[in-house]
């Protein structure tokens, strides 16, 4: 039996997963090379406190998450129907939302920077208080590009062109690696960093904007379409994801800011390093999950179980597969791959080395649960319990390290990532008894393939 809009499905997945690859593969190749280079060039102090001050912004960032994804979601549900006129009321309706949250964040910005001492608040020796706040300021700019550009890559995706999207960003991500690292090479401050990086992200909008009204020319720019009824929708719809953003942002920016507080800037930089190095394993898994999402939604809107059940396979095997070799590969060989990149200037013992895979490979599992759930419109409670979850690690991770010092970080970690898998299955479990579940466990089953393969051969 012929599936032909799996297999139509399955082709853009490629696409999409081609670009991702290439996205991902720049990626790895930025962070493998920018760390050993940052430690080189400014030191590891100036290195962790310029980290934990692109921390601050990023947490900024979360705030527009919940907005971006619910675009991104319902527009592809809605094109797929052809209901423009759905597509449009929903891009204009967040547009105009992002424009309000700038300007309250850029006021925000200016009048935290103008009541608050920045420089002593984060313990900083190495970039002086004048540069903190400058940089803090440039910093909130960059992310602010970034609402719109996450935003106008919504039109490549209803116009089934997720894959040059993709591409778009890949092209950001390599004038930025580029910019930063002449930035570094003639040994520039901080201060020109966030000014060259918040430049090139300026421009990028503006070209990504261009693309798109040609591209898309069904998608209507402005306010016009802008209704409360579909803003109460879309502000519903988008606070769990809004919420499940913030925890990303927590998660991945907390353990910076505690770290800080507690050991130092020198310290953010090791556990920065090690994350860094164990995440890259995962590149993989979160290519495959990024591609599918688009044609997750789409298969979820359309009612086509079949599809959408063979893409969730394909998820969940790469998940569990790039968490085993990342924890054997990690546990046995990360302290020593760790010393010979960063020539020795960041240092792990094997008990941290060992709760940083558990973590990290528990952390892509989550990461394609968190795409199903989202592109199955099923996040609201996860997120919401995601959230307090987040906090609640953050605020244990505060209490215990001053104790057990650098690895209760990861140690923290690993307990929070596994409360939360265990309750992303126990969701996924209820939520997907409201589809046809059977079917699923059929298609997750061996011998549905075996008897699959056995009736080709026959014929």
């Amino acid at each position: 039996m012929k599936f032909p809009e799996f297999s139509t499905s399955i082709q853009r997945v490629f696409r999409n997963f081609a670009a991702n690859a290439l996205g991902q593969l720049m990626n790895g190749v930025y962070q493998i090379v920018s760390v050993p280079f940052f430690l080189h060039c400014w030191g590891k102090q100036e290195y962790g406190e310029w980290i934990v001050l692109f921390s601050i912004p990023t947490i900024v960032w979360s705030l527009e998450g919940g907005l971006s994804g619910v675009a991104n979601n319902r527009m592809t549900v809605a094109s797929a129907t052809g209901d423009w006129e759905l597509v449009n009321s929903i891009f204009q309706n967040v547009l105009l939302a992002q424009g309000i949250l700038t300007i309250l964040i850029i006021v925000a910005s200016v009048g935290l920077v103008s009541f608050m001492n920045l420089h002593e608040a984060l313990n900083f020796s190495k970039i002086t208080g004048s540069e903190t706040s400058m940089v803090f300021l440039l910093l909130i700019g960059f992310m602010l590009s970034s609402f719109y550009i996450n935003l106008f890559r919504a039109g490549y995706r209803v116009m089934a062109q997720e894959h040059r999207g993709v591409m778009a960003n890949n092209l950001i991500r390599f004038t930025d690696f580029c910019v930063t690292l002449l930035v570094v090479t003639v040994h520039g401050t901080p201060l020109l960093m966030a000014m060259v990086i918040m430049g090139n992200a300026l421009l990028w909008s503006m070209l990504l904007y261009l693309d798109v009204r040609r591209v898309a020319p069904k998608l209507e720019f402005g306010v016009a379409r802008a209704s409360w009824q579909q803003s109460k929708s879309i502000i519903r719809d988008g606070l769990p994801l809004l919420a499940g953003q913030a925890c990303t942002a927590l998660f991945l920016q907390g353990y910076p800011l505690i770290i800080n507080r507690i050991l130092g800037a020198s310290a953010v930089a090791s556990f920065v390093t090690i994350r860094t190095i164990s995440r890259t394993l995962l590149l993989l898994n979160q290519v495959i999950a990024t591609s599918s999402a688009p044609e997750v939604s789409r298969s979820y809107g359309k009612k086509d179980w079949s599809v959408y059940f063979r893409l969730l396979k394909v998820m969940m095997i790469s998940a569990l597969s790039a968490g085993l070799v990342t924890i054997l590969g990690l546990s046995i060989l990360g302290p020593w791959i760790i010393g010979l990149w960063t020539g020795g200037k960041i240092e792990v013992d094997h008990p941290s080395m060992i709760l940083f895979s558990i973590s990290i490979a528990l952390q892509g599992i989550c990461g394609v649960g968190s795409v199903i759930l989202v592109c199955s419109n099923m996040h609201h409670l996860y997120n919401y319990l995601y959230l307090v979850i987040t906090a609640l690690s953050l605020a244990l991770a505060y209490l215990m390290m001053p104790y057990l010092g650098f690895i209760g970080a990861p140690g923290v970690m690993v307990i929070q990532d596994t409360v939360l898998l265990i309750l992303m299955f126990a969701l996924l479990r209820i939520k997907l008894k409201q589809l046809p579940f059977l079917e699923c466990e059929r298609i997750f089953n061996f011998d549905y393939y075996k008897v699959k393969l056995l009736t080709l051969f026959k014929k």
